[in-house]
């Protein structure tokens, strides 16, 4: 399973003094919630401008290395064995030059894997992460009125869209108390300086 994995995968690279690089993966993963969850994205300046411009052309953004370490990471077995659990797709043959997030991962799924990486500390956010259930609420709400639509297809089948949406609109208090929970334990927790 994906947790084993993430944690076998976390706690072999942090015996082998690659803290750096889960701190890469999970800075990544919070710009890349940041992106989609601001009201207007069109009006900030990202830290990284890769996931900015992916989010902005609905395409997967790209896990790029910048310094030799960091492409060191990726060719890393163990770092690629988290990536592939925390659900990047892999580079390949066929045209990915570099790990991917996927477009349709959603944000709460993006936070729950940057929290499987280490503590997060609500100073480094550049985000509310209350804006994670009001984005993918808004997008539950998108969804759920396509999938309600009459099908306009051209056999007047008159039947509506997709049955159910992937997202559980139950979830959203648990999920909010959650992330809620997890920031006040990371705020008493004294900062150990490196």
């Amino acid at each position: 399973p994906a947790e084993l994995r993430i944690e076998k995968c976390t706690e072999h690279l942090l015996d082998n003094g690659r803290k750096g690089w889960l701190t890469w993966l999970q800075s990544s993963l919070l710009e890349a919630i940041y992106v989609r969850v601001i009201p207007d994205i069109r009006q900030i300046r990202p830290k990284e401008p890769v996931f900015w411009h992916s989010y902005l052309l609905d395409e997967p953004s790209p896990f790029v290395p910048y310094t030799r370490d960091q492409e060191s990471a990726v060719k890393d077995p163990y770092f690629l064995c988290l990536l592939d659990a925390v659900g990047l797709v892999l580079p390949n043959p066929k045209g990915i030059a570099y790990p991917v997030i996927p477009s349709d991962m959603l944000p709460h799924q993006m936070f729950d894997y940057a929290l499987k990486l280490g503590a997060i500390h609500p100073e480094k956010l550049n985000f509310n992460p209350n804006d994670i259930s009001v984005y993918e609420w808004k997008m539950f709400q998108v969804t759920a009125t396509f999938d309600s639509a009459p099908d306009k297809s051209s056999d007047g089948g008159g039947g509506g869209g997709a049955t159910g949406s992937s997202i559980d609109a139950h979830m959203w208090p648990n999920l909010v108390h959650l992330m809620n929970n997890q920031l006040a334990i990371n705020q008493q927790q004294p900062q150990k300086t490196a």
